[in-house]
């Protein structure tokens, strides 16, 4: 095993023209360097005369920044043209579709969070990000805010994007499997009200797939028996602000990717569960008895 030379002592997995290894594609990826780094900029910004040769003056910042604003309102800027977005996008995509290269960020990923040195590492990093993420969500003019510029990103045409790039994913087996390690094994309480339910009225007949444990072409139902399924939709995750689409289309477009693949599909939604039970038994009996 090689170790990387630029001082973190962690395992190398590049190596150098100069004959050198490192943990990280550059040397300065390195988290040894990077504290290195760090300091030293550190000291030379209290320098007083360092400073006045490296800021920049008024007229220099607002002359670039015009210029940055001119290549990219330009549209036949290449950042601008699509054939070079979709260049851009197709090489990622491709990346991503390599097992080995993958596992081998993964396992990068791991051992930075386990090693004390590194910057994801550290109690003090982690300890900082946890107070800062409490401070933010317990603050509701933050939350308005955050919550206004998420609806601002999310666009029609980026909902669809980011869907197209969800779908392929779910089709990979090597992502399906890593999810369900991230998924929740247990069942959450309206899944659980519905679990008590189903094992009441049929004892043993339908089983819970909702942690992963199956999935039909990318979707991951929550209860199944044989050739019938049933799905517990919540407010917030099938609801329109979250997904774009009316509560009936979410519906009808499960039961549609379901009913391709030779499954039959009962839809019940969480608020349902605590209005009237006795209609909730009626529609799984009857779903149940339809061949």
């Amino acid at each position: 095993m090689n170790i990387c030379d630029y001082g973190c002592n962690q395992q190398a997995y590049y190596k150098f023209k100069n004959g050198k290894f490192c943990c990280s594609a550059h040397y300065t990826g390195c988290s040894f360097y990077r504290k290195f780094n760090s300091k030293r900029h550190k000291e030379q910004w209290k320098d007083k005369e360092f400073i006045k040769k490296c800021s920049w003056s008024e007229d220099r910042k607002v002359s670039m920044s015009k210029k940055i604003k001119l290549i990219w309102d330009d549209d036949e800027s290449i950042y601008n043209q699509e054939d070079y977005r979709k260049l851009k996008n197709e090489k990622v995509i491709e990346a991503n579709k390599k097992p080995e290269l993958r596992a081998l960020r993964s396992k990068r990923l791991k051992e930075s969070h386990k090693n004390p040195n590194s910057k994801h590492g550290t109690k003090e990093r982690k300890e900082k990000s946890r107070k800062s993420m409490i401070q933010v969500w317990s603050d509701k003019e933050k939350r308005k805010q955050l919550s206004i510029t998420c609806r601002k990103r999310w666009t029609e045409e980026v909902r669809k994007k980011q869907a197209f790039v969800m779908k392929e994913r779910y089709k990979d087996p090597y992502y399906l499997k890593n999810r369900k390690k991230g998924l929740m094994q247990k069942p959450n309480k309206q899944e659980k009200i519905l679990m008590d339910l189903l094992n009441e009225m049929f004892p043993g007949k339908y089983k819970f797939v909702g942690d992963g444990s199956l999935w039909i072409n990318g979707k991951n139902p929550d209860f199944t028996n044989e050739n019938k399924i049933i799905e517990l939709f919540g407010r917030y995750w099938h609801g329109k602000e979250l997904t774009g689409k009316e509560p009936k289309d979410n519906e009808s477009d499960r039961i549609e990717h379901f009913k391709k693949r030779g499954y039959r599909t009962l839809i019940i939604w969480d608020f349902e569960l605590h209005k009237d039970m006795e209609k909730i038994k009626e529609r799984i009996k009857n779903f149940d008895s339809n061949i």
